[in-house]
């Protein structure tokens, strides 16, 4: 689990185990820059937008000037847009959410970014007499998100509290 964030620092020296779970281990075995630095780049720029520890793991993917994308990738590659050349982006996001998430915190995620996305959608749509009934619909549902999204929270707070995971058993590194 990614608990320490100092993307000043060689990703693979303080996290190794990485390298021997996949699709991590394909990042950095087909690494050719020295000391693996684009890799380590790439797997900074991921725990940065995806950690638990990490201050931008709230911001939004896409849709706002103030996207964790763009914000971090300033910050690791120096360019806001370079995020956009990591080749397989979404398949080493899944992976390292599920190398560092329970089976709750990963569902929570997911509600947590439909919601996000409900409201963007919300925002950007004019309220007239061709989608007003829509519209209502989907605000009046929101609560419906906004329950699940309690319901899990509050799961998790079990499971943490208990520090056991699904069937009594102890919470491991894939859990």
């Amino acid at each position: 689990m990614v608990d320490y964030i100092d993307h000043t620092t060689d990703f693979w020296e303080m996290y190794r185990d990485y390298k021997y779970v996949e699709p991590f281990k394909t990042l950095y075995n087909n690494d050719i820059t020295k000391n693996h630095k684009y890799s380590s780049q790439v797997m900074w720029f991921i725990a940065m937008c995806y950690a638990k520890s990490s201050k931008f793991k709230n911001l939004s993917e896409v849709d706002t000037e103030n996207n964790k994308f763009m914000i971090v990738s300033e910050i690791i590659f120096g360019d806001p847009k370079k995020f956009e050349k990591i080749d397989n982006l979404e398949t080493l996001k899944e992976a390292f959410i599920k190398f560092n998430y329970t089976a709750i915190e990963r569902n929570l995620l997911m509600w947590d970014q439909l919601l996000d996305n409900r409201t963007n959608f919300l925002r950007s749509q004019s309220y007239d007499l061709s989608n007003f009934e829509d519209l209502d619909k989907m605000a009046a549902n929101t609560a419906k998100v906004v329950d699940a999204i309690k319901k899990l929270k509050d799961e998790l707070a079990k499971e943490e509290g208990s520090g056991t995971g699904k069937g009594g058993t102890e919470i491991s590194l894939n859990d």
